[in-house]
């Protein structure tokens, strides 16, 4: 579709679902809109022809000159290109409960000379020497940080603290813990709709987000997942700005009782993606938004869109990307976005920024 076109889209659709939400609005919070972002600018997508196709990937980083994916449904879960190549050199971890092995691993945390992979599925981080995991076969493990609750986001912080969201309603917003995998505190609050507020849940699948964190800013951004929301805590857990935008919906969930058990979805029609995969970049928050209403029967995870915000959470740029993508990194050598696409099929675009 024309993106030209897509944009008065969703400003129409931004009308609809305004009318529609008239009576709702978030506690404490800013309003944005698209024309409250300063640029817009296209990205045109080429396909990256790698010596050896990629698999199922769901996640890509950047590591120095090297390109990692984790696979999704492959018999090992990692894979590494050279960038200047396009070789691949290496794919390892392999599905199982054996030390090496891993059941869900999500997110890659470069910490100095570390590697780190938190693995959702045994809430466990594993840790790995960069140079080894960047150019050995099968990376030796060198750590292993466990975790009792069930972790969906973390960043590792210099001074040695861990923060984390935590799938638990006896956690609050963010969730610190030191290098051992011992609790520290919990701090932040769910966000308040009012006068509709939602039970604890809803709140729990409805507020999901990604989060990246600045030191020299000294500030957390948090991207949620099914509602337009932003938000910039500093590194203490407080709250500093929550922004909604640009279209202003809020999480649809809805609770199926059978018999003793609750199961929770998201309404058909009525519940929408929001913000993806935020990066710190260049003293800026790179993060994909959808917009797209749910749709179980044909659930596209693309997104057309890349936002940039600035660490007090002001609209900067938009970029339209002429290849719709669901994860993407970014070289800081060469100012290239890698992402991936699954239109038709897996495969990784470039775009030079």
């Amino acid at each position: 579709m024309n993106k030209y076109i897509f944009i008065q889209y969703i400003i129409i659709i931004t009308s609809v679902f305004s009318a529609c939400n008239s009576n709702k609005e978030y506690e404490h919070t800013q309003f944005f809109t698209l024309q409250s972002f300063k640029q817009t600018k296209t990205l045109e997508g080429k396909s990256v022809s790698f010596e050896e196709p990629v698999k199922r990937p769901v996640h890509i980083y950047t590591i120095d000159s090297f390109l990692v994916l984790i696979n999704m449904r492959t018999d090992l879960f990692i894979d590494r290109y050279n960038l200047n190549t396009l070789e691949k050199t290496g794919e390892y971890i392999s599905f199982g409960n054996g030390p090496d092995e891993m059941i869900a691993p999500k997110h890659v945390i470069v910490q100095d000379s570390d590697v780190c992979i938190l693995d959702r599925g045994k809430q466990k981080l594993a840790i790995y020497n960069k140079f080894d995991f960047c150019h050995n076969q099968s990376p030796v493990l060198k750590k292993t940080i466990n975790f009792k609750d069930f972790v969906s986001n973390i960043q590792l912080l210099k001074n040695g603290t861990i923060v984390t969201t935590i799938h638990s309603p006896e956690h609050q917003r963010l969730s610190f813990f030191n290098l051992n995998g011992e609790f520290i505190e919990t701090k932040g609050e769910y966000p308040i709709i009012k006068n509709n507020e939602l039970n604890t849940i809803q709140k729990m699948a409805g507020y999901e987000c990604s989060i990246v964190a600045n030191e020299e800013k000294d500030k957390i951004f948090v991207a949620y997942n099914y509602t337009d929301l932003i938000e910039i805590y500093d590194m203490k857990g407080n709250l500093i700005t929550r922004k909604q935008g640009p279209e202003g919906f809020f999480p649809s969930i809805i609770i199926h009782n059978n018999g003793n058990e609750q199961t929770i979805g998201f309404e058909k029609g009525k519940s929408k993606d929001g913000y993806f995969s935020p990066i710190a970049y260049k003293n800026e928050i790179y993060v994909l938004y959808s917009g797209k209403i749910y749709d179980p029967d044909n659930y596209d995870f693309n997104n057309d869109f890349l936002f940039v915000f600035d660490w007090d959470g002001n609209p900067i740029r938009i970029y339209n990307l002429d290849t719709p993508i669901f994860s993407f990194t970014i070289d800081p050598k060469t100012d290239r976005l890698y992402g991936i696409t699954n239109e038709p099929e897996y495969h990784i675009v470039m775009m030079q920024l």
